[in-house]
Order: C-alpha cells, then sequence, then structure tokens
C-alpha cells in the first residue's frame, strides 16, 4: 500500500505479488533512468551557464523530479482540479517518452544478461508496449512481463472503483513471490545498462565535438 496507488486491502497473494512487480518495473523510469537521461542532457549546458558539467546533471534530475512529483501529486482525475492535474500528467508524458522506450530495450538486453527470456521479452515488448492509458508506462512492464513469463495488468481498484486495464503478457508461469526477487535483479541490471549506455553515448558525443 506505500508503493502502489491501487486498493490493496482486498488484495490476493497473487494480486500483491503482481502490484510489485508492476511497480518495479514501472518506476524504472521515473526513479532511475530518467533522471540520469536528464542529467546527460543537461551537462551538455555548461557552455551557456556559469555551472560545470556535474552542477548542470543536478540541475537536470531537479528540473525532471520536480515535473515527475508534479505529476504524482495532481496527475490524477479530480473534477476541481482536471486541468492542473491534465498539465502534470501531459508534461510529464513528455519527459518520460524517449527514456521509457530506451528502457524497455535495456531490459530486453539485460533479460539477455541474466539469462531471463530475452525473446519473449522483446516479443512481448512490441506486442504489449502500448497497452497502458500512460503512453509510456507500459514500455517497462511489457519488456519485464516477456522476461519472466508472466501475465500483468487487468482490473485494479483505484479509490474504490474497479478500473479495468488491458493484460500486459502471456500467462507462461504462474506469478509467485520469488519474481518480485528477479525483476528486482533484472531492473537494477537494466539500468547498470542504461547508465553505461548514457555514459558511453556522452563521452562519444563529446569526441565528436572537439
Amino acid at each position: 500500500a506505500k508503493i502502489v496507488g491501487r486498493d490493496t486491502s482486498e488484495l490476493s497473494r497473487d494480486g500483491i505479488t503482481r502490484a510489485c512487480v508492476e511497480t518495479v518495473a514501472e518506476n524504472m523510469v521515473d526513479g532511475a533512468t530518467a533522471p540520469v537521461f536528464f542529467a546527460i542532457i543537461f551537462s551538455f549546458f555548461t557552455p551557456f551557464v556559469p555551472l560545470s558539467a556535474i552542477g548542470c546533471s543536478a540541475v537536470g534530475i531537479f528540473v525532471y523530479k520536480a515535473i515527475n512529483t508534479m505529476d504524482s501529486m495532481l496527475g490524477y482525475k479530480n473534477e476541481k482540479y482536471i486541468d492542473f492535474g491534465r498539465a502534470a500528467a501531459r508534461l510529464d508524458d513528455f519527459v518520460n517518452f524517449l527514456p521509457a522506450r530506451i528502457s524497455g530495450y535495456c531490459i530486453i538486453f539485460a533479460s539477455f544478461l541474466l539469462r531471463l527470456d530475452w525473446r519473449d521479452a522483446r516479443r512481448i515488448y512490441h506486442r504489449d508496449h502500448d497497452k497502458h492509458s500512460s503512453p509510456n508506462a507500459a514500455h517497462p512492464e511489457a519488456a519485464v512481463a516477456g522476461a519472466l513469463g508472466v501475465q500483468l495488468g487487468g482490473p485494479s481498484i483505484y479509490f474504490g472503483k474497479t478500473v479495468i486495464k488491458p493484460y500486459i503478457g502471456d500467462a507462461i508461469v504462474e506469478i509467485s513471490a520469488q519474481h518480485i526477487k528477479i525483476v528486482n535483479q533484472l531492473v537494477v541490471a537494466a539500468i547498470l545498462v542504461f547508465t553505461c549506455g548514457a555514459l558511453f553515448s556522452r563521452q562519444m558525443f563529446s569526441v565528436l565535438m572537439t
């Protein structure tokens, strides 16, 4: 209940496990890869502002997290504040567009490194990456579902109302608590792949510009 938005009071063991796997996958972008992405992007602003590359990177992280936090606090649909929520959600969708898609491919590569089912991760990613109300959330979730061979999504209760969400992935195996450990290992590996790739790309770009 501390990490997911859905009502957890009546969730089964499988429901709790599925919620954990989904939120770890989705929050890979919000919590790690998108901040790294904007740290790299903002580091190129040093010629234009009186800050070092590290200082610009820190600003990039703070700017991104401010947008992301605004979405978390205002992005829910509320009749009175619908325009504030919509603006926050759309801005968050925009800044997460590239990081979410790159993250999906990093999960596929990380599943190969961890000897998970990377072929199914790729297949499910391409098939189910748009099965979410958010244009970005299903990208890491679909890749994770394929790598683990589990089915995510489906009906959930939010604020007392049942929300029907599309299923993501195929139920090749029954989801279990062990998958929580596996998804954490997979996401950490994918974050390392993303970070190494981002740093390498920045270095190569800097070399080409000199």
